[in-house]
């Protein structure tokens, strides 16, 4: 082939983008070199994203080779001459290029290992180009970068006749864009990553349309001879429209030009993680940021504002890009308190998803596969939706049945620590595979287990970094005998239990109880270091002042998610005889002066002695604590209420009900209570309940299995 150097050297250097630059696979650093029908094309992809164009000149010849990308890329760039010739034999394995005076030849990849791209023969919408990328200008940026959470890395996108809507969030921040259309758009109701529609908006700038077209699992964009494919990403995209606040305390219109100077002037004193803090008075807005060893700095704004004086600290960055995101002369802040989120509203007010729009229906796992799994050899099991009774004798394998099923939806064991305790005896390895659906969507789940090395996962053929990534991805809840911990345990253990709820309740401060943690791990090391002699009082403040705001921000997500959960919980609870059951949490937050009175007490201790570290979930029936005057079987009832109210909680807030398992929880109901648990559950979605009797449940389950060592079979 034959060509212009700068036309090959332009392709090149858009398809080079897609080159994969942490792959173990060598296909993946090429570009795919196809001569077909006198045209060239190149194309290159990270097996998320894919880049392809095209290429004129004089072809002899077809066929395909895969060359190393970065190599050819900057090759081309620097040849010599204005043409230059490609020319590839298959016998010999290289690749010769000849421009001018200057000859080379470059090893090359088998076009056979490359994967194959999703077909461009697709029913093709226009999109006005200006429109969808001016939206994804708006919301991109507030897109995660964090892989472990793969859906947030991701943009909503929604097509609804002539509308189209773009939603984002890292679980920070949140932003949401419509935007109406010339014309009605595809069927297209996905999250997209958000590097694919960055990309995007860089191929298709200046151009006046955009040709999309739609894959079961990809989404095709066209830009001239240019064409970017994108895996869809699976998975539940948060239910934003609870995010976004229903009522403001104030509100507050100001030029936005003057306020971003001011945030990006005082900004370059908000160091190390220092917040940027802006205070509301009568007639004022007063923008500060002060960071230890740095510096401090303060500027004020005159603004109509006549209520009580509010103060909030925000991540520099973020509040700049929200200003910057605003296409108005004004700005309307909209507050409501130091600790809820400022709403920055500049544009038509965008509707958020309904619970039915997010989820319909909930998790329900259909086909299980276990290979060397506790004491299943092998195993192929098919199951309904809808409560599925588990009866065998003891110690035939019911409770391995159920921790397969949170290992193949969760990522790991409720009750085994190590991955060998969970491998058949005598073997290397094992492996969960469950498949099934979230909702209308079609998911898979691959948990492989090593005695000797780390457990791996896939989530829809796609590895994870970590394989506890599935539970924010498939929602399931457990009871065991083991969980009564959470009722006579220490606060610790109920601690735990409240952040694993706030997660699930509000993903989007799930990230809290980590980073409070953290906060107060670098405290205490701080104090430490204090009493030591090797540091200052001074290195103790900025732990301070985060551990006041995070521990002030979680203290307030916990006590929201124990009110949510309370009144389900004393429903459940009465329906199963515990009557007058209450749940509350319990302690306060501590400011950053409450923590600054006690410094001498926490260096002497050399630990931090206030805060939501050390507060308690209180569980009372009748004005009891359950801890120290309740019966066996009141705890258990207490801890199966919690459960059941957890899945209440979730399937009214999101419209999809979790996946839950419940073993021998049977065993210490009397039959009231067995009919009342039978009721419950029945109005859930998939329930499966292990028992030594299979008439132990009042009421005729969806589908009824017996366990014998080893196999599993229908009843």
């Amino acid at each position: 082939m034959t060509c212009a150097r700068d036309d090959l050297a332009s392709a090149l250097g858009i398809v080079a983008r897609a080159l994969s630059s942490r792959s173990a696979v060598q296909v993946l650093t090429g570009i795919h070199l196809q001569a077909e029908g006198g045209k060239l094309t190149v194309a290159a992809t990270d097996m998320e994203v894919s880049l392809r164009a095209s290429v004129g000149g004089e072809i002899a010849g077809d066929g395909a080779v895969v060359v190393p990308g970065r190599l050819l890329a900057d090759l081309v760039r620097l040849l010599p001459d204005p043409s230059v010739a490609l020319t590839f034999n298959e016998g010999d394995g290289v690749l010769e290029v000849i421009s001018g005076s200057y000859a080379s030849k470059v090893n090359v990849f088998s076009a056979e290992d490359f994967p194959r791209l999703p077909s461009l023969d697709v029913s093709l919408h226009t999109i006005d180009a200006p429109a969808l990328l001016g939206t994804i200008d708006k919301v991109a940026r507030a897109a995660s970068r964090d892989e472990s959470r793969p859906v947030l890395t991701g943009i909503l996108v929604r097509f609804e006749g002539d509308k189209l809507t773009m939603a984002a969030t890292d679980s920070y921040r949140l932003s949401v864009k419509e935007t109406t259309l010339g014309e009605s758009g595809p069927e297209l109701d996905a999250i997209i990553p958000a590097r694919a529609l960055q990309e995007l908006a860089r191929l298709a700038a200046g151009a006046e349309t955009v040709s999309l077209g739609v894959h079961e699992n990809h989404v095709l964009l066209g830009v001239g001879d240019v064409w970017l494919t994108s895996r869809r990403i699976d998975g539940q995209f948060p239910n934003y429209n609870q995010l976004l606040p229903e009522s403001f305390e104030a509100e507050v219109t100001t030029p936005r030009a003057p306020l971003l100077e001011v945030v990006r002037r005082a900004s370059v004193m908000a160091q190390r993680n220092s917040p940027l803090r802006l205070r509301f008075a009568e007639g004022e807005l007063s923008v500060s940021a002060q960071t230890q060893d740095v510096g401090e700095a303060r500027e004020s704004l005159g603004i109509e504002y006549a209520g009580e004086p509010i103060e909030i600290g925000f991540n520099p960055d973020f509040l700049r890009d929200g200003l910057e995101a605003v296409a108005r002369d004004t700005v309307q802040l909209r507050l409501i308190n130091p600790l809820r989120p400022v709403v920055p509203h500049h544009a038509d007010p965008a509707r958020g998803l309904s619970a039915g729009d997010a989820a319909a229906g909930g998790l329900a796992v259909r086909e299980l596969t276990l290979r060397d799994f506790r004491s299943y050899a092998g195993l192929e099991l098919e199951l309904e939706p809808g409560v599925v009774l588990v009866s065998g004798p003891n110690g035939a394998g019911k409770t391995n049945l159920l921790e397969a099923l949170h290992v193949g939806t969760q990522g790991f064991s409720p009750r085994a620590r190590t991955d060998a305790q969970m491998v058949r005896f005598g073997t290397e390895s094992g492996r969960v595979r469950v498949s099934g659906k979230r909702a209308s969507t079609p998911f898979s789940a691959d948990v492989v287990l090593n005695a000797a090395s780390s457990r791996r996962a896939t989530l829809n053929g796609s590895w994870l970094q970590a394989p506890e990534q599935l539970r924010h991805e498939l929602q399931t809840l457990v009871f065991t005998p083991d969980r009564l911990a959470v009722v006579k345990g220490g606060p610790a253990t109920r601690r735990a239990y409240v952040d694993r709820s706030l997660g699930r309740i509000f993903p989007s401060r799930a990230q809290l109880p980590a980073e409070y943690a953290a906060v107060i791990g670098q405290r205490n090391a701080a104090l430490r270091r204090v009493q030591a002699s090797l540091s200052s009082r001074d290195a103790v403040a900025p732990w301070t002042e985060g551990a006041a705001r995070l521990g002030t921000a979680l203290a307030e997500a916990r006590r929201e998610a124990v009110e949510l959960l309370a009144r389900a919980f004393a429903e459940c609870s009465e329906r199963l005889g515990l009557f007058e059951a209450t749940l509350a949490y319990d302690g306060e937050p501590a400011t950053s002066e409450e923590l600054e009175q006690r410094l001498e007490l926490d260096l002497e201790r050399g630990t931090t002695g206030l805060g939501p570290h050390l507060h308690d979930l209180r569980l009372e029936a009748g004005g009891r604590e359950l801890r120290s005057y309740g019966s066996q079987g009141e705890q258990r009832i207490a801890v199966l209420a919690l459960v059941l109210a957890e899945a209440r909680t979730l399937a009214e807030r999101t419209g999809a009900t979790p996946l839950v398992l419940l073993d021998d929880v049977l065993s210490e109901l009397d039959e009231e209570r067995r009919l009342a648990l039978s009721e419950l559950i029945a109005a859930g979605g998939q329930t499966v309940v292990t028992t030594t009797s299979a008439t132990a449940l009042p009421s005729s389950p969806a589908q009824s299995l017996l366990v014998r060592p080893g196999e599993v079979r229908v009843a």
